[in-house]
Order: structure tokens, then C-alpha cells, then sequence
């Protein structure tokens, strides 16, 4: 600095007003020899030229950038400092959340560089963005998450994969009810890394997990797949947490069990079709020109537009092939088409096969059938994946398609002599439940079709007993693998608000599920008899229906329903499909890439927490405000 001039210089008001020196500059309390700058916290010699220079200091210029329009601290706070620093935080753990949510982490890289240039005081590369994330952030949602749990009852869904550099992962997703939002949650809760993959390392795997904040004795249920090693009867995961907790409930997938359905009964009609339709999609999949050549013929036929892809028959899909089927025959005559010509011109085998399966109207035929079969098992698998909705509604649907399909085929008499309860028990394999397939329905529109045809008559009543045989495997099919479902819809069933406030034909406390109530009988018995007399509306879904009912209070101020309302709380924990573990699987599959195999598993989880967490709140990362207790996070530690 210069040396000091021979008249005392003092600090002037009129400078607070200066253009260039207004935003940072402040009086040194005790001191007018002085002026202060609120953002680098130094003092300077009250002289004019002096301050300009400080403000054209590169310091001061990274300092004061990006906070001087919005974070001004007030004179004499003596706080500029650290508003500065929570500033920069807070812009910080914002990219992170983005980065997280929305790209790899590598392209922090340059996004800092840019921001750094354009607003000066911002350094985040790689390194700190990954600390961020793991260390801040996902923390975060993860405390966020177990105290919104707290003490409540919950349930886990389950599901075991293998990722891109071949690790066993275990993923754990819960649904409870939420104190925060009072309503059913269902969120991812954590990755767990499989040292063996067999019944006992996955079950120890889940009560290590659980014991970092979770107590089992509130676990309601598992949502698990078909698999053996998940719900075998002997030696499985359910029986060895069923000894840890006896109360437990297992919920087989229902999603899986109606793809598995379809599966089955697919493979009683001839095998071409799959042929079929996997080879129209392999033909066009990887050649531009298939698809230019396609497009002509299609625009030619349908005087113009653009034909739509055709699906992949993936087996990981549920009821793929409803869609594939559906995509074919929406472009049945542009394909026969199409492969006449192909044939004809190429010289191709795949081609010419593909052009006889497309000229044999038997397998015209048969999709014609399969298309709303197909399209009423998807339409309920569907339902089943929804996050929200009405979840007694779902089994009922599922019931009415067992029935549907019953009727189908099924002799008048046979459904006449037995009520809802006995048809789903009926002995399926006993020849003499069924009408001939002469008779039986099998579609109009596949009817008119088949009438309309020139094939032979040995060969119509050939496609049509195909058919017939197809509907009865899909009956079988349910009844052996949806008992559970019926089991759970039984139960539902009793809680209906309708059914409920009706003051006839309650059914008595005897008939309610007594592994769900904590409270004593007398309890129990008082509580459901005067629930029908308190005023309910009875027009609400049930999940709604029971919270309601739970927060209810009387004169005195207690909620005498309480116990009854916690008991069906309890039971409507339980999950209604695994749908929500493989949405996970599927960001796990999204995150984890061929370019990005080496991730390890505490940086792919906090991934997953953020991304979940945000989601949970009804939050993306351009609405997400770092909470101030995050900023305490925000130190070397996190490294």
C-alpha cells in the first residue's frame, strides 16, 4: 500500500451510494481511518483511490461476483463472510443434486469451468462432486427416510440381480405409512452387495440392512418373485426371517405370476408364432434399408404416414408379447406385402419363411384370437404396477378375469349350481366341467375370421381346439398360481368402507385376519361394533378410508378407533405386487452402464437415495432447496 499521506483520511457516508463501491464496502466500527469490505472481511485505508483498487483486486472479484445482486449482509453484521461461504455451498449441493439426478458425474468436469467463468467463486470437480453426493446428499434423504418410517409397521419388496460387472445385488425397496404426507409410501430403501446368493446369505444380508435403523419386529411382509430360493416352503428367505419374525406375510408378485400365465399357455399353440413375431422384429431391428423399403410399401398401402416399430418379444418385459402381437396385426397387410416382395427379390431364407408365415392365414388367425385375451391379463398386470390407486379394486379385477375367462368355456349348468367361492375351486382338469369348442367362446371377431376363411374344415376345428386348449391352460395356470391373491382379496374384502358402515351383513370379529391386531378382543369387538354408528362416508378407496378412521377423535379428545384402524393400517403395509423393485432395477440398469462399470456399490446407491428421496417429496432438482442442516455437512470430513 502507499504510505500514508500527511492529512488524516476519514471514512465518507456519500461513498455507500458510490456505483463501484456500494455493494461491498462498510464503516470500521471505533475506526474512521478505515473501510471495510463485507466480502473478503478485510479492512483498507479510507482513501478513494485505495478502494478502487481493492475492488479491481482478483480476490475481491471471486469473493464479491456471484453475491453481490442477491446476498448483500447488512453494515456492521459481520456475517459477510460466512453468507458468502453457505451461499457457495448451497450452489453447490444444487449441481450435485442435478448431476445425480440427471447425468454422469465426469461432466461436472466442464459444467464447473463454465460456472467458474461466468460466476466466479464456484469450484466443484469430480472428486467433490462424488463427496457430495455419498457423504451429503444421500445421508440426508436416508435420515429423511428412517424417521419418516420411525416406529411404524412396513414391508419389503425383494428381488436379486446380477449388474454390468457382474456383482450380486440384492435391492431392498419398503412401503409404509408416511407420518410426513399421512398416506402409503412406496420408496427404494437401499443395495446390498451378495456375497452368496443362496437363502441364507440373502437373509442375512437383509437383517444386517435392517439393523441400521429399522427394527424387524415392525416388518409386515415381503414382496418377492416366484422364485424357490425366496418363497420355498423348506429352506427359503421367508422361513428363515419367519423364525426372526413369526408374524410374517409373504406376498407372491402378481405381476410375474400372470406373465408366467400368458408363458404357459402360449406354448400349446404352435411354436411358429414366436418365430414369428421374434423375426419380424430381428428383420428390421438393424438395417436402415429393410426399414426405408418397409416404410414405401406401408405409406403406399395406407396413403401415407409411417408405420410404428415393431417391439422386441424381451422376456424381461411382462406381456411383451400382447404389444408385439397388437404392433403386428395393426400392419398385417404392409408386411405381407412387404415380405413377397423381399422374398422374391433377396435371396434369403429368413425371408421367404417369414413370406409363408405371413400367407398362411392360420397364423393370422390365431393372433387374431390371442390379441384381447392377451390384452385383458396385461390390462390387470397393469393395474398391479400402479404406485397409487384403489387397492382393493385391483383384486377385484383380478378375480373378474378369472371369472371372465371361466365363463368362456365352461358349461351354464357348472355355473349355475356353484356360487363365486366353489367356481374358484372348481377340479379344472375334469373334462366334464367344459362345453366342446364348437361351443365355447372364443372371440366373435376371431369367429367371423374363421368362418370367413377358405381353409379346410379339418383344419378350422384344429385352430379352434387350439384355441380351446388355450383358454383352459390359462385357467389352470390361475388356479394354481393366484390362491394367495384370492386369499388377500378375501381379507380386503372384510375392511371395505361400504361393507363396513353397513349396519346387515357385517361380518363379525371372529372373520378378521387376527395375526394383524395387536390389542385385546374385548378392545377389538367394542371398536368394530360402533365404527358402523360414527359417520364414516363409505364412498372413499380404502387406504383413505382407514387413515381417516384412524385420525378420528371423540369429545374427550382420544381416537377410539385407534386400534382397530392400526391393525388394518398393518394390513394394507402389504405390498400388492414387486413391480416397484424392478422400476428400481431398471434406474440400477440406467446408472450403472457399460461406460460407467466400475462404479462402486456406496456411490450407485447414493445415486439411487437422491433420486428416490427427491421423488418421495414430490421434488426435482430445480425445486430441491438444500436445508441449512445440510450445510453442516458441507466440510473436509465428507472426503
Amino acid at each position: 500500500m502507499p504510505k500514508w499521506g500527511k492529512y488524516k483520511k476519514c471514512y465518507r457516508n456519500e461513498w455507500e451510494t458510490d456505483p463501484e463501491l456500494k455493494t461491498w464496502i462498510a464503516a470500521v466500527t471505533g475506526d474512521d481511518s478505515k473501510a471495510r469490505c463485507k466480502y473478503c472481511n478485510t479492512e483498507i485505508r479510507a482513501q478513494l483511490n485505495d478502494l478502487k483498487e481493492h475492488g479491481a483486486t482478483k480476490k475481491h472479484k471471486s469473493c464479491c461476483a456471484p453475491s453481490v445482486k442477491s446476498f448483500a449482509v447488512p453494515v456492521g453484521s459481520g456475517v459477510g463472510q460466512n453468507t458468502v461461504k453457505d451461499d457457495q455451498k448451497r450452489r453447490e449441493l444444487r449441481i450435485a443434486t442435478y448431476v445425480a439426478c440427471h447425468t454422469s458425474i465426469n461432466a461436472v468436469q466442464d459444467l464447473s469451468d463454465i460456472l467458474q467463468e461466468e460466476m466466479g467463486a464456484f469450484k466443484m470437480h469430480r472428486t467433490k462432486c462424488t463427496a457430495v453426493i455419498t457423504s451429503v446428499l444421500a445421508p440426508h434423504f436416508r435420515e429423511e427416510l428412517k424417521a419418516d418410517i420411525g416406529e411404524s409397521p412396513y414391508s419389503l419388496y425383494l428381488d436379486e440381480t446380477t449388474d454390468i460387472s457382474v456383482n450380486k445385488l440384492l435391492c431392498i425397496c419398503v412401503k409404509y405409512r408416511s407420518q410426513k404426507y399421512n398416506r402409503f409410501v412406496s420408496t427404494y430403501l437401499g443395495l446390498v452387495n451378495l456375497l452368496t446368493a443362496d437363502a441364507q446369505g440373502i437373509s442375512d444380508a437383509i437383517v444386517s440392512f435392517l439393523e441400521c435403523g429399522l427394527d424387524i419386529k415392525n416388518m409386515v411382509g415381503i414382496a418377492t418373485d416366484g422364485a424357490s430360493v425366496m418363497v420355498g416352503k423348506n429352506h427359503s428367505v421367508f422361513t428363515l426371517l419367519k423364525q426372526k419374525q413369526p408374524s410374517l406375510q409373504l406376498i407372491r408378485c402378481v405381476c410375474h405370476s400372470l406373465d408366467i400365465v400368458a408363458h404357459k399357455a402360449m406354448q400349446l399353440l404352435p411354436s411358429n408364432l414366436d418365430y414369428m413375431i421374434r423375426e419380424t422384429y430381428n428383420w428390421f431391428a438393424h438395417s436402415a434399408k429393410r426399414q426405408s423399403d418397409y416404410s414405401s410399401v406401408y405409406k403406399t398401402i395406407n396413403d401415407g404416414g409411417c408405420p410404428l416399430k415393431f417391439i422386441s418379444p424381451s422376456s424381461t418385459r411382462w406381456l411383451v408379447i400382447s404389444d408385439c402381437i397388437e404392433r403386428i396385426l395393426e400392419q398385417e397387410d404392409a408386411l405381407k406385402l412387404h415380405f413377397s416382395l423381399v422374398s422374391s427379390a433377396e435371396h434369403c431364407y429368413a425371408a421367404r419363411l417369414l413370406n409363408e408365415m405371413y400367407s398362411d392365414k392360420s397364423n393370422s388367425l390365431y393372433m387374431h384370437f390371442l390379441r384381447p385375451v392377451l390384452m385383458e391379463i396385461k390390462t390387470v398386470n397393469k393395474y398391479f404396477q400402479l404406485e397409487t390407486g384403489d387397492t382393493l379394486g385391483v383384486f377385484r379385477d383380478l378375480d373378474r378375469l378369472y371369472m371372465s375367462t371361466l365363463r368362456r368355456i365352461v358349461k351354464p349348468s357348472v355355473l349355475r349350481m356353484n356360487n363365486d367361492s366353489r367356481l374358484r375351486e372348481l377340479d379344472l382338469k375334469s373334462s366334464s366341467l367344459y362345453l366342446s369348442h364348437q361351443d365355447a367362446d372364443l372371440g366373435s371377431l376371431f369367429q367371423q375370421q374363421l368362418d370367413a376363411s377358405t381353409l379346410a374344415p379339418e383344419l378350422k376345428d384344429r385352430i379352434s381346439a387350439r384355441c380351446f386348449d388355450f383358454l383352459k391352460e390359462v385357467l389352470v395356470q390361475y388356479q394354481m398360481r393366484l390362491p394367495a391373491s384370492m386369499e388377500m382379496l378375501r381379507k380386503l374384502e372384510l375392511f371395505f368402507p361400504t361393507l363396513v358402515m353397513s349396519k346387515i351383513d357385517r361380518p363379525g370379529v371372529k372373520d378378521l385376519p387376527a395375526e394383524f391386531f395387536s390389542c385385546s378382543v374385548d378392545i377389538l369387538e367394542s371398536q368394530w361394533r360402533n365404527i358402523a354408528l360414527a359417520g364414516f362416508s363409505s364412498n372413499r378407496a380404502i387406504d383413505a378410508f382407514w387413515l381417516e378412521v384412524e385420525a378420528f377423535q371423540d369429545a374427550g379428545g382420544n381416537q377410539c378407533f385407534k386400534d382397530l384402524a392400526l391393525g388394518v393400517i398393518r394390513f394394507l403395509t402389504l405390498p400388492i405386487s414387486n413391480a416397484h423393485v424392478e422400476r428400481a432395477f431398471s434406474q440400477v440398469t440406467l446408472l450403472k452402464d457399460d461406460t460407467r462399470n466400475r462404479m462402486r456399490l456406496r456411490l450407485l446407491s447414493s445415486l439411487m437415495d437422491v433420486r428416490s428421496g427427491l421423488s418421495r417429496n414430490g421434488l426435482t432438482s430445480a425445486t430441491f432447496k438444500p436445508p441449512r442442516q445440510l450445510l453442516a455437512r458441507f466440510d473436509s470430513s465428507m472426503y
